[in-house]
């Protein structure tokens, strides 16, 4: 088989680090894929793979490189967002033994671990342990923004995207109407339409001393930015650790929020007006078996026939 490109006669095959390479097959395949792809693949390189393993040599990177990216992207992507990039990777590192530079493609197949799922939510007891272990936390800005997320149940782009007048510290409510994504601030919430939650008074309290200031809420080192989402990351990943557990990605606290209301007796309409569904059967389907029926008194009737 052909090689897929002309290395450049300068550059000997240990000298092509994962940037490098994957820049070179971004730029030779953007002839055969169409625009929206393309810039799925550079996002998807950009955002989540080169900040960890763009300056490794292609010939130094093994398997063990990819099990840890794998492992790192679960504390902010749902399964089916890694298994994407893993492919990525895969097809990346497939050109690359077409083109001799590398023996074998490490990541093959490691995408196959990841499927889209509807998440898991934290049990009584390991909510108990993080609560405790971010209310200890020195760091005042990662333990408020994650106990925020955990109260609220908004997404984390929505939670970026909070600006102080979003909050009614007399009302106790919140107004979401747009996200700071990944790619940066989008005008709008998920289902295009922007909702007013409840938040409870230590929720107020968290925020109030943020009200203050201009621009975010959660003002990043960035001008202009809030915190970076793989930063958010980073702080899960430690109080998980801190509070000694593991296997949870910042997106399950989501899903924690709905399935703590409804155990307590919320109505299921009450939980899709707060997380921001765009119709009831979504919330129904996720979190449907968490919910209290009631039992039917009548039921009797069916042992007279």
């Amino acid at each position: 088989m052909q090689p897929t490109s002309a290395r450049p006669h300068h550059m000997a095959p240990d000298t092509w680090t994962l940037a490098v390479y994957a820049a070179d097959w971004l730029r030779r395949h953007g002839r055969e894929i169409s625009a929206d792809t393309w810039m799925r693949y550079e996002l998807g390189l950009r955002l989540h793979v080169l900040p960890r393993l763009g300056e490794l040599p292609l010939v130094l990177l093994t398997a063990q490189h990819v099990h840890a990216l794998a492992r790192d992207l679960r504390a902010t992507l749902r399964g089916g967002t890694i298994r994407n990039v893993l492919r990525l990777v895969g097809q990346i590192l497939a050109d690359a033994v077409r083109d001799e530079l590398v023996p074998t493609n490490v990541a093959l197949g490691a995408h196959r671990r990841f499927q889209a799922g509807k998440g898991r939510p934290l049990n009584q007891s390991e909510l108990a342990r993080v609560s405790g272990y971010l209310a200890g936390c020195r760091e005042e800005t990662p333990a408020a923004l994650l106990l925020v997320l955990m109260r609220t149940g908004a997404r984390i782009s929505e939670v970026l995207g909070m600006r102080p007048g979003d909050v009614d510290v007399d009302g106790e409510t919140l107004l979401i109407e747009r996200q700071f994504t990944q790619r940066g601030l989008v005008p709008h919430t998920k289902t295009k339409r922007p909702r007013v939650i409840d938040i409870t008074p230590g929720t107020v309290a968290l925020l109030r001393p943020r009200l203050t200031r201009p621009g975010w809420i959660w003002q990043g080192r960035v001008a202009n930015a809030p915190v970076a989402h793989n930063t958010v990351g980073g702080w899960w990943r430690e109080a998980m650790c801190g509070a000694g557990i593991a296997g949870y990605r910042v997106h399950d606290l989501r899903h924690t929020y709905a399935t703590v209301l409804i155990e307590a007796g919320a109505d299921l309409r009450y939980v899709q007006q707060q997380m921001g569904h765009a119709n009831l059967g979504i919330t129904v389907d996720l979190y449907g078996r968490f919910a209290r029926r009631p039992r039917f008194e009548g039921l009797s009737v069916l042992d007279r026939h």
